[in-house]
């Protein structure tokens, strides 16, 4: 359906606010609310007040980069969030779960009784990957993920799972959620071993069967050279399919790279082209020699249509 919120008209699908708060768990201890792109944000005031007006004594909290970004703007605009959470959500939320006092959790802006906003700052991150534990997917309507998925798999039935390898990346594109004035935290690489992540994915071969394509939602995938090779090497041992629909970084393909990923089962590789313009580039901060922009079309043009190595 077409709605206005404020000046702006939106087309909303899927779920109604009302309905999404209906299918809240009634024993649920907190409401999460992510907000994952800017333009997203006039949607949170009408779906935080639906679920608040359901569920008026439990604690509603905001995250997702939009959060991230613009902390105190998402409280001031969302009167029925309870608290924004400012960096990585899993150290903030374990303790706000583990009932840390709100003024001594970290990471989060909340409303005091007097109406002043307490700041704690920016929320510490995870150092080692490694310490965070498999995502639940146990606990998730996978099955309805597997069909539902916008980005889909193909013709064989594939199912696209959502998977994240490492966090961080050093450069710093202006545009880039992860580097802002309100959030320094973005700019260390932190990935996880490759062996740590093929076991994550030998249990979900295990759990869902062979026909699942990853998904890698990773900032920079290819920020350690050497790491990445031992990752594509390692799927390709496994006859893994997965992809890259976020975008990958340009500057750090080359045609030995680009071979050695659609060898190890890359189904599609989406290209960080921001602009073919140098003045843009440049204002941007973004690191991409133009010509070396089109080698790597080039590139992929020739090698990703071949099929992968069985």
């Amino acid at each position: 359906k077409e709605v206005m919120i404020g000046p702006t008209s939106m087309f909303l699908y899927g779920l109604t606010e009302q309905e999404i708060a209906n299918r809240i768990p009634e024993d649920s201890d907190f409401i999460g609310i992510t907000c994952s792109f800017n333009q997203q944000a006039p949607l949170i005031p009408s779906i935080a007040k639906a679920c608040k007006e359901k569920f008026p004594d439990k604690t509603i909290v905001l995250g997702g980069p939009y959060a991230i970004a613009f902390p105190q703007e998402a409280l001031n605009l969302n009167p029925h969030v309870d608290i924004v959470v400012r960096g990585e959500g899993e150290i903030p939320l374990l303790e706000l779960l583990e009932g840390v006092p709100w003024v001594e959790a970290k990471g989060i802006l909340f409303r005091q009784e007097d109406g002043t906003v307490f700041d704690s700052g920016l929320a510490p991150v995870v150092k080692n990957m490694a310490d965070i534990p498999f995502p639940a997917r146990d606990l998730l309507p996978m099955k309805k993920y597997f069909t539902r998925s916008a980005r889909g798999g193909d013709s064989n039935h594939e199912k696209p799972v959502s998977f994240t390898s490492s966090r961080g990346c050093p450069f710093q594109c202006k545009f880039c959620s992860l580097h802002n004035e309100e959030n320094n935290y973005g700019y260390k690489f932190r990935p996880r071993s490759a062996d740590n992540v093929m076991e994550e994915i030998d249990q979900l071969r295990e759990e869902y069967g062979e026909n699942i394509l990853i998904q890698f939602e990773d900032d920079n995938i290819l920020i350690q050279r050497d790491r990445a090779k031992e990752l594509f090497r390692k799927l390709a041992q496994r006859h893994v399919k997965w992809a890259i629909y976020s975008g990958v970084m340009i500057k750090l393909l080359d045609e030995e790279m680009i071979v050695l990923m659609k060898e190890s089962g890359c189904q599609q590789l989406n290209l960080a082209l921001e602009s073919g313009n140098e003045t843009v580039l440049k204002a941007m901060k973004k690191p991409m020699d133009l010509e070396h922009a089109e080698k790597v079309v080039g590139w992929c043009a020739k090698r990703m249509k071949l099929g992968p190595r069985r």
